[in-house]
């Protein structure tokens, strides 16, 4: 037995003494002997003192405190089921739950076919079979078929905002777990050491809260916008800009099959005839801000003075939508913070400054607006290559009116948060000088396009390959880097992580000048490299919004495949932004219809009288019936 002696001593000890019969066995209680009577005060007293002992080694559970105040109910609002059941057709539902469809087997193929990718030529060809006609579907073309798809109830309508220019041109602007209230979690009772999960266990969201009225909800804004490839062939692309609540759950946000981003606009990808190059970034980059601001009026406006929303059970609260992650490769970074690429996005380090252990005050939303003060006093905004010669002085990139500006509680230096896979594992990929290995023999130099997984297994690695091989400086200086990454991706972080996080980054700048006396940076003979001070942002984000696994790239850009790259190739490779938005619709009221019919079903079925059952039950493997051989 490899039982600790005191489980053993507590299992003894609160057996009950039993009471034996001598005499007659007629229940009468004088005829019962106590045989245990002198022991039961030791027996007692022995087991109190190891019940004390037992609580005295437990191991604390972690505390929480909740945010007093915070996310009030006012009246009762309105649920998903209560606007599906204001649908035309819910009355039919009564007598066919699938209405418009004549059966649920006919639903499932109609689902199918809508959501299958399939051109409208092969669905055709497909509903043209013989087989398929025998069933007697209630559509028999394409046509029809989306006809009763656009019949069923709908999500937000989409809306277009066009840009007007002085020439026409052919494209236009189309544009789980949910926590509400502030938290911190410690330790122990003690509250020495905070742990840091999801975004609402951050120090940022508390203040933010502080900011806010008593009884307010606090709803984080999450942004991501990346340019994409839709075709191999040709040259098109889709620069979308999709949108997410902090709120979400981390472990919801980390996976990319729970749908957690929305496609909320297609961003423009102009082409610019203006002579000058140079001057095609700035106009982008204001256009970039100018059609984000009109995008975001609504919840610039929720933000400044709260909107009534209905959480998912349908209570009535009052909502402020702060923006309070922007998830952005590093070129992208500096576009929204309007901040040039020889200055930090999120600091007021400019590029000499990139390899320096020291992390310099934030560039904060009143300090560029004061900035951009100063240069319009200097010169005036429409004359584009003067004033982007103004704005160069002070590390601005000419946007003239960043979209965040008059957004309440916007702070780039806050929101523009360190990301993995932009800032460590192409860090890693771009700036550290490898070779070729058993996993790659042929060496990694050759390889074209490159995964996040693809990044991580080089870098499983690499400590492997260079010991022992390499100056004991050198070796250190990888080490701490490659530490310091890993650390970073925790789930949980305590003050004592976070401390070990700034002790490897340290330990790094102690001995980064190894690294270029060994040659490991190649032809680099500097260490001005802006994701390097972004480094020493991390600590601080994950203090003001807890981990960076709830801000993944990857996730973002694999949902690039299912809200851009799919819908676009599914069509005729004509007007994809229109392409795009019919296919999502059509998808999205398809989920709507059968989350509908899954919530009705569990209203009809879902209801039982035996309160033994258990919540999992459905998920469990059916058990062995045990035959009773005592009958």
């Amino acid at each position: 037995m490899n039982q600790p002696r005191r489980r053993c001593i507590t299992s003894q000890f609160h057996i009950k003494s039993s009471k034996i019969p001598f005499s007659s066995a007629d229940g009468n209680a004088d005829d019962w002997i106590d045989m245990d009577s002198s022991f039961d005060m030791l027996v007692d007293g022995l087991a109190d003192e190891v019940f004390d002992v037992e609580m005295e080694t437990q191991s604390h559970e972690p505390v929480m405190e909740l945010y007093s105040g915070a996310s009030a109910n006012y009246r009762r609002g309105y649920t998903f089921m209560d606007t599906f059941d204001a649908d035309p057709f819910s009355l039919e539902h009564w007598h066919n739950l699938f209405y418009l469809f004549s059966s649920g087997a006919e639903w499932k193929f109609a689902s199918w076919l809508t959501n299958s990718g399939l051109s409208m030529a092969a669905i055709d060809e497909c509903l043209s079979l013989d087989v398929i006609k025998s069933q007697r579907f209630s559509f028999k073309t394409v046509k029809v078929l989306r006809k009763l798809i656009k019949l069923l109830p709908s999500g937000p309508q989409w809306k277009y905002w066009s840009v007007k220019t002085k020439s026409p041109t052919r494209h236009a602007l189309q544009v789980g777990q949910v926590h509400f209230v502030p938290k911190k979690i410690y330790s122990a009772m003690d509250h020495m050491q905070h742990i840091y999960t999801d975004w609402l266990t951050g120090d940022w969201a508390w203040e933010l809260q502080d900011a806010l009225p008593d009884g307010a909800t606090l709803l984080g804004i999450v942004l991501s916008s990346n340019k994409t490839h839709i075709t191999q062939v040709r040259n098109h692309q889709a620069h979308p800009l999709l949108i997410s609540l902090a709120n979400i759950s981390a472990d919801v946000h980390r996976k990319g099959s729970t749908n957690s981003y929305l496609l909320l606009a297609l961003l423009p990808v102009p082409r610019f005839v203006h002579p000058n190059k140079r001057l095609h970034g700035i106009l982008a980059s204001r256009l970039l801000h100018q059609v984000i601001s009109v995008i975001m009026k609504p919840l610039k406006m929720a933000a400044e003075v709260g909107c009534m929303m209905s959480n998912p059970v349908g209570n009535l609260k009052h909502c402020f939508t702060p923006l309070v992650a922007y998830i952005a490769n590093t070129p992208e970074q500096h576009v929204i913070a309007c901040i040039t690429d020889n200055a930090s996005a999120v600091s007021m380090a400019i590029s000499k400054q990139f390899g320096d252990p020291l992390h310099c005050a934030a560039c904060t939303a009143s300090k560029t607006h004061q900035l951009l003060i100063v240069v319009k006093r200097e010169m005036r905004a429409w004359n584009l290559s003067s004033y982007f010669q103004a704005c160069q002085k002070w590390q601005l990139n000419g946007v003239a009116s960043p979209f965040w500006l008059d957004w309440a509680l916007a702070e780039p230096s806050s929101f523009l948060n360190p990301e993995v896979l932009h800032h460590f594992f192409k860090m890693f990929w771009v700036h550290d000088r490898k070779c070729g290995y058993q996993h790659f023999p042929d060496g990694i130099t050759t390889l074209k396009q490159t995964s996040m997984q693809l990044h991580r297994e080089v870098q499983r690695y690499i400590m492997g390959i260079v010991a022992g091989g390499i100056p004991e400086g050198t070796l250190t200086a990888i080490r701490a880097l490659t530490d310091f990454r890993y650390r970073s991706q925790a789930l949980k972080l305590t003050d004592t992580d976070i401390a070990k996080l700034t002790a490897s980054l340290q330990e790094f700048h102690n001995n980064k000048a190894a690294l270029m006396e060994a040659g490991a940076c190649g032809s680099l003979d500097h260490w001005q490299i802006p994701k390097l001070e972004m480094m020493l942002s991390i600590v601080p984000s994950i203090r003001g919004m807890g981990t960076l696994g709830q801000w993944l790239a990857d996730v973002t850009e694999h949902a690039h495949i299912d809200l851009i790259k799919d819908p676009a190739r599914s069509g005729n490779n004509q007007n994809f932004d229109t392409q795009i938005c019919r296919y999502l619709d059509r998808q999205e009221k398809c989920q709507v219809f059968m989350q509908a019919m899954m919530a009705h079903d569990l209203d009809l079925h879902g209801d039982s009288d035996d309160s033994d059952s258990s919540d999992g039950e459905e998920n469990m493997l059916g058990s062995r019936q045990v035959t009773d051989y005592f009958k």
